[in-house]
């Protein structure tokens, strides 16, 4: 009888437990917000996000928007502007959870170099020099529509690419699944890849294709000898490439 008249130290714990968790975990849904900037022009924009997915897309400025939440420390955003370089930083500072989802508005023609480190990228309609470093391994990486000049550098997470129109195009991959799918010819690819499948589709058009692979080969594309358009393909994983007309 005692037991129910005087809880034990253990069943009072739990019970502040559950009501820290319930707390926690409210605080969590409720914190949040949404905040947005303007920056000036510049030739190279450099975004760093160390607390969630960065989207990427053509506009007439830059503009970041970042859409934060948070259990107990918020995520800390820091922008350095610069005519030469503007480098825009996102990251959880505390040792609770945070996340922080980057979206940056770029005019076409600068440099644009993203590096995330949790949550993958996601570049679109954009003209010009575009440099991806992706270390999440569940990030996805996504391009296009693209033209101009990419590479892209992913630990784990999956390369995807649409209506690319890129005249370069350098990837590298450690097992993780590449899937391209250009609309123009690309002058020169490079894939180099661990374990995952390579799926490429190409216009119709000369190239001089090297492929290297020890799991299953399948490329419909003629390899032309001394061909302006280049494609290189280094892998552990299947290999299928195919042409596609217009």
């Amino acid at each position: 009888m005692a037991r129910f008249d005087e809880p034990p130290v253990r069943r009072r714990s739990l019970l502040v437990g559950l009501a820290l968790t319930v707390f926690l975990v409210g605080g969590w849904l409720d914190r949040s917000e949404i905040g947005q900037r303007s920056l000036g022009p510049t030739r190279r924009l450099l975004v760093i996000s160390d607390a969630g997915p960065v989207v990427v897309t053509t506009g007439s400025a830059i503009t970041v928007t970042h859409r934060d939440s948070w259990l107990l420390s918020r995520p800390e955003i820091e922008i350095a502007e610069g005519p030469n370089e503007t480098v825009v930083r996102t990251r959880c500072t505390g040792f609770t959870p945070c996340r922080s989802t980057l979206s940056v508005t770029v005019p076409s023609g600068i440099e644009l170099v993203v590096v995330a480190s949790q949550g993958g990228a996601h570049i679109e309609d954009f003209e010009g020099q575009v440099t991806v470093f992706s270390g999440s391994a569940d990030g996805l990486v996504t391009l296009g529509p693209l033209s101009g000049t990419a590479r892209v550098v992913a630990g784990g997470g999956t390369v995807e690419g649409f209506g690319l129109s890129l005249g370069e195009l350098d990837v590298e991959v450690v097992d993780a699944r590449v899937r391209l799918e250009f609309v123009q010819a690309p002058s020169a690819l490079s894939i180099r890849g661990g374990r995952g499948s390579t799926e490429l589709s190409l216009p119709v058009d000369e190239y001089e294709v090297g492929v290297s692979t020890t799991k299953t080969l399948d490329v419909d594309i003629e390899s032309t000898p001394g061909a302006s358009r280049t494609v290189n393909i280094v892998t552990e994983g299947s290999v299928r490439a195919w042409l596609t007309k217009p």
